[in-house]
């Protein structure tokens, strides 16, 4: 998954992706998101 795929499949939804979802992801990138991106603030 890109970061573009990532952000198209979350973006406008609420609430913020499930927490599998994020850390899915961030293994696939190798860094965590920061807490603001987490919570969709």
């Amino acid at each position: 998954m890109t970061i573009e795929e990532f952000v198209a499949e979350i973006e406008d939804k609420l609430p913020p992706a499930p927490g599998r979802q994020l850390s899915a992801f961030e293994s696939q990138i190798g860094h965590r998101l920061p807490e603001d991106y987490r919570h969709g603030s």
